[in-house]
C-alpha cells in the first residue's frame, strides 16, 4: 500500500482556513478545495465534474459551494443541487474527502479506516508553519536526526568547534513507528544555554508516527519532558508543508519562553529550509545519487524502510552511537 493512503494528512491549522471562503489545499491525493457550512467542514476533490474548473476559485452560497464556470452547486455532502442552464439538479457528485479537526489542525483522508495518529491531547504554547520542496523522507530525517545541527544550526543547537563525545542511542520500534533515546547531552548551544544551570543536562528524545509525524522531545535528569516539538507534515506534488506545535511543559518556561521559542525556531527552520531545498536541487541535478549510509543514520534507514520497504523496518531494538 502507498504511504499517502490510509492516513490523515494534516492541511494545516484550522485557524489559517476562512470558513465560509473555498480555499485550495495541496495533499497526497491531489488538489483539494474545503470549506465550512453550518459548524462542520466539507472537502472534495478540486475540479467540478461538469467541465474540470477548480471550485477553490468558486464560492459559498447559502452554504453550498458553486462552480466558477457554469454555476452548478453541490451541498456539503458533495451532491448536486442545481445547475442553472437546466433549472434543475443533475445525478453528478464531488469525491469527498473526510475532514477532522484536532490539537488546532485540520486533518484529510481519502480512506474510511485510517486510524487517527496519537499526538498530544495538551494544549500547544508555539505553532509553527512552513514548506519546503524537499519530499516527506528528507524532510522527517532532517527534523529527527541531530547530526547536521553542529553546521546547519551552528551555535543555536550545538556548535561546529565544540568538543563532540560519544553518545549512546538506542531505536526501538513501536506499533505505529519507532522512538529513539539517546543518552543525556550537556548544553552545546544557545537554545539550551539559555535554560537554568540545572536544566542544561537534557535527554534527546526523537519519535516517529508513521507515515507523516516527527516528534522532538528533550527530558529533563528526573526523565520528566521540559519541550515537546510535534510536527505534522503534508506532502504534495511540490514538496511538504508542516504544522509544528511547540509544548513548553514547565510554568516559568511557558512564561519566559514563548517569545524567544517562536524567535530561535524562526530561525532554524530557516536554515533547515535552506539546506533542504539544496539538497533537493542536487539531487535533481544527480537523480541517480545512492545514498551511502553509516550507523549514524540508523534514524534515516528506518524511515525509508517504512515509507519504501515496510519488510525491512526493524522488529527489534538498534544500539548505535553518536559524536555529537
Amino acid at each position: 500500500m502507498n504511504y499517502s493512503e490510509n492516513t490523515w494528512w494534516p492541511l494545516g491549522f484550522e485557524r489559517d482556513f476562512t470558513p465560509r471562503v473555498p480555499s485550495p489545499v495541496a495533499s497526497p491525493f491531489g488538489a483539494l478545495v474545503i470549506y465550512k457550512t453550518d459548524g462542520k467542514w466539507a472537502g472534495f476533490k478540486d475540479s467540478c465534474p461538469h467541465r474540470g474548473a477548480p471550485l477553490s476559485r468558486g464560492w459559498v452560497q447559502n452554504g453550498e459551494l458553486v462552480c466558477p464556470y457554469h454555476g452548478w452547486c453541490f451541498d456539503a455532502k458533495g451532491k448536486n443541487t442545481f445547475v442553472p442552464v437546466l433549472n434543475r439538479a443533475t445525478e453528478a457528485a464531488l469525491e469527498c474527502i473526510s475532514l477532522r479537526a484536532d490539537g488546532g489542525i485540520l486533518w484529510a483522508t481519502a480512506s474510511e479506516t485510517a486510524a487517527f495518529p496519537a499526538i498530544s491531547a495538551l494544549k500547544h504554547d508555539v505553532t509553527l508553519v512552513g514548506s519546503t520542496s524537499a519530499n516527506l523522507l528528507n524532510t522527517l530525517e532532517n527534523f529527527l536526526e541531530g547530526s547536521h545541527t553542529h553546521y546547519v544550526h551552528n551555535g543555536f543547537i550545538r556548535s561546529e568547534h565544540a568538543k563532540r563525545s560519544p553518545l549512546k542511542a538506542r531505536l526501538s520500534p513501536e506499533p505505529d513507528g519507532f522512538k529513539v533515546i539517546y543518552e543525556a547531552e550537556p548544553a552545546k548551544g544557545l537554545l539550551t544555554l539559555l535554560l537554568p544551570k540545572n536544566y542544561q543536562l537534557l535527554t534527546p528524545t526523537a519519535r516517529y508516527i508513521y507515515p507523516n509525524i516527527a516528534i522532538l522531545e528533550y527530558l529533563t535528569q528526573d526523565q520528566r519532558p521540559l519541550i515537546r516539538i510535534e510536527a505534522c507534515l503534508n506532502e504534495s506534488t511540490a514538496g511538504c508543508t508542516y504544522s509544528a506545535r511547540v509544548f513548553l511543559l514547565r510554568p516559568w518556561l511557558r512564561f519566559f519562553g514563548k517569545w524567544v521559542v517562536k524567535k530561535l525556531f524562526g530561525i532554524i527552520i530557516r536554515q533547515d529550509k535552506r539546506i533542504l531545498e539544496l539538497q533537493k536541487k542536487n539531487l535533481n541535478a544527480f537523480p541517480e545519487h545512492p545514498f551511502v549510509s553509516t550507523s549514524a543514520d540508523t534514524v534515516g534507514r528506518e524511515l525509508y524502510f517504512w515509507l519504501y520497504c515496510p519488510a525491512r523496518k526493524t522488529t527489534k531494538s538498534i544500539d548505535f552511537e553518536v559524536y555529537w
